[in-house]
This record gives structure tokens, C-alpha cells and sequence, in this order.
């Protein structure tokens, strides 16, 4: 590199999420395929230039009874046989720390390219089970006992807390709600797609009167959860 710490993304690849992967019969291997020659092909890069490979995933075992996902990219793509590769898992941030990690290859020098992949599967299960697997992302037997839905529970009491410490605008959330839907109304292949809804009525009239989750989260809140409950899909 030169003595450059300058880290560039050369090109990336987003399957789509409105699809159901396990009623077409595809698995992580044939996800993965789709991820990683996307990838490649939107970069412009030969599989043999890469030189490290980091796999963010968060729940395969769960999902799939699929571990050791970071081999997955070499198993189906030959050209990157003999490349170190590692897989992280960080709940929702897994992606984020697999990319933080291939920030730090590269700008340690021991590395000049690196291929950072996404992948999940949790369209597997019914919604309850489906539920109930991501749970194991709390404090088994300290946190969320009793929840039906742990991670709106949760967020529910980190606005609790918040509310108490620092004061919570409902207003604020309001609008957080409004920009998450118009933000992911623009990604072309969003899994919400498919529902014909059209842009939330966010109101404040209307979202009082909307059915509370836990404690004071209404549906428009758990946005961010229920869009990764319903994600089947994956980025890179």
C-alpha cells in the first residue's frame, strides 16, 4: 500500500430481500455464490486478487444448522482457495465489525484487497421461532424474560432509560420512523416491497392510536426489527 492507510470500496453487490430464498431451494452456499460473484463483478476484481476474506453473519446455526461460514466463499468459488478468511458474529453489527476488520487488514499492510461478505437466512422458520432464535443475542436468563419479541423489548427499555436520563420526544421518533421508510423506499431491492403498502401515515393523531409493542414502542418504531426479522437476503 505504499505507506497509504487509505482503505476505498471498489464496488459491492445487495441481493434482493423481497425474495424467499428457502422456497426457491437455495442455501447459504447458493447465496453466497450470488453475493460474492456480484461483488467481484461490480468491483471489477479477479477472485485471485483477493487476498483476505472476512463473512459477516450473525445466526446460521439457528437458521440453517450452517456454521463455519467463512469458508463458504472459497467453497464455491474456486478462485479463492488458500485465502484466509474468517467469519464474525456481532448480532446486527456483524457486518460492521466484519468490515472493521478487513479495515484493519488492509491498513496494517499485510494485505492490498480484501472481500467483505453478508449473509443471512431466517426466512427458515415460522416468525415466532424465528422470533425466539434472534433472542440469543440478549443475556440468556438475564435480559428480556418474558418478552414475546426480545428486541423491541429491548429497545423498549433502552428508550425507557433514555426517557428518564435525558427526556424522549415522541416528535423525534416520529421522525426518525418518517426518514427510515423514506431511506429504505429508495433501496430498489428492499423486502418491504412486496407489500403494496404505501408511505406510512406518521402523523400524530394516528400514531397514538397505533397498538404498542412494549411499553412505549408502537409498530413504527421497531422498523429496524421487523425489516431484520423479514430479511432473507444478503449485502456485501
Amino acid at each position: 500500500m505504499g505507506g497509504s492507510t487509505g482503505v476505498w470500496i471498489l464496488g459491492g453487490f445487495q441481493s434482493d430481500f423481497a425474495r424467499n430464498l428457502t422456497k426457491e431451494g437455495r442455501d447459504f452456499a447458493a447465496l453466497t455464490a450470488e453475493v460474492v460473484e456480484g461483488t467481484l463483478a461490480s468491483a471489477g476484481v479477479n477472485a485471485a486478487a483477493i487476498e483476505v476474506v472476512h463473512v459477516a453473519n450473525a445466526f446460521g446455526e439457528m437458521f440453517a444448522g450452517q456454521g463455519h461460514l467463512g469458508a463458504m466463499p472459497a467453497s464455491v468459488r474456486d478462485g479463492l482457495w488458500d485465502t484466509p478468511a474468517s467469519r464474525h458474529e456481532a448480532a446486527c453489527a456483524s457486518g460492521s465489525v466484519a468490515a472493521l476488520s478487513a479495515m484493519a487488514d488492509l491498513r496494517s499492510g499485510a494485505y492490498d484487497c480484501a472481500l467483505v461478505v453478508g449473509v443471512e437466512l431466517e426466512k427458515t422458520v415460522p416468525g415466532d421461532t424465528a422470533a425466539q432464535h434472534l433472542g440469543a443475542a440478549a443475556w440468556t436468563g438475564h435480559e428480556g424474560q418474558g418478552a414475546r419479541y426480545l428486541w423491541p423489548s429491548m429497545f423498549a427499555e433502552v428508550a425507557h432509560e433514555y426517557d428518564r436520563r435525558y427526556g424522549l420526544d415522541d416528535a423525534h421518533l416520529r421522525a426518525v420512523a418518517q426518514l427510515n421508510f423514506a431511506n429504505a423506499r429508495r433501496n430498489q431491492r428492499r423486502g418491504g416491497r412486496v407489500s403494496g403498502r404505501g408511505r406510512p401515515d406518521l402523523r400524530h393523531s394516528q400514531f397514538r392510536r397505533e397498538h404498542r409493542h412494549h411499553g412505549e414502542f408502537r409498530r413504527r418504531h421497531c422498523v429496524r426489527y421487523l425489516t431484520w426479522m423479514l430479511r432473507s437476503s444478503a449485502s456485501s
